[in-house]
């Protein structure tokens, strides 16, 4: 995986680094990964990765919508750390993005979903038909700490970037107060009180939509 090639093409409003599907608790149910492909293309991307919360179970699908319209996936999650802190853990290999999947299956925090306080989580095919739901919340804890990260996945195959940093809930920012000394390949800015800096101390900037409905 070329990682500065797609962090330019972020910087050229390219690559999306940083969507979310109907299967995320939090996202509208018409986010499949076929409207996900689609849109992308419609925004003029090249590249779009489907990063729902602490799963990847939708990205077989997203492969399959990507490959009919000619938009290049990439495949993870955002990954809610022990600290509850949001990380994107991002790769170009559908397989290792599953590995990675069923290492954080094991490890997140299971209550059961209620559809009707936290919403559904519908595991989708290309078709758009529903294969079947997560049981438990997908936007629980993981235990796995901001820095045992790297334990699990190799930082030459991955892009491990933090979510929306200047945000005051579930970023580093907000929860360590400093971005500690770790090998990410850039750090997220979200819209809102974004300054347009290019770099956060040693770390490359990236804005992404951080999509969770069709009309954001």
């Amino acid at each position: 995986m070329d990682k500065l090639s797609i962090i330019e093409l972020n910087k050229q409003g390219l690559a999306d680094l940083h969507i979310h599907s109907c299967l995320s608790p939090c996202a509208d149910l018409y986010m499949s990964p076929r409207f996900i492909a689609n849109n992308a293309v419609e925004r003029g991307l090249k590249v779009a990765a489907l990063t729902d919360h602490n799963t990847s179970q939708n990205c077989p699908a997203f492969k399959s919508a990507c490959e009919k319209v000619g938009l290049i996936p990439l495949f993870g999650m955002e990954l809610n750390t022990r600290e509850e802190i949001h990380v994107l853990c991002i790769t170009d290999d559908l397989d290792r993005a599953l590995a990675f999947d069923k290492i954080v299956s094991e490890k997140i925090s299971k209550f059961k979903n209620d559809p009707l306080v936290f919403g559904d989580q519908p595991v989708v095919n290309e078709d758009e038909e529903v294969l079947y739901q997560i049981p438990y919340y997908l936007g629980g804890a993981v235990s796995i700490s901001i820095d045992h990260i790297f334990d699990y996945i190799d930082s030459e195959k991955w892009m491990v970037i933090p979510s929306h940093i200047n945000r005051k809930r579930n970023s580093l920012i907000s929860h360590l107060g400093f971005i500690p000394d770790l090998p990410f390949d850039a750090v997220e800015v979200a819209k809102a009180n974004d300054d347009g800096r290019e770099k956060w101390g040693n770390y490359i900037v990236v804005r992404n939509s951080d999509m969770h409905r069709i009309e954001a």
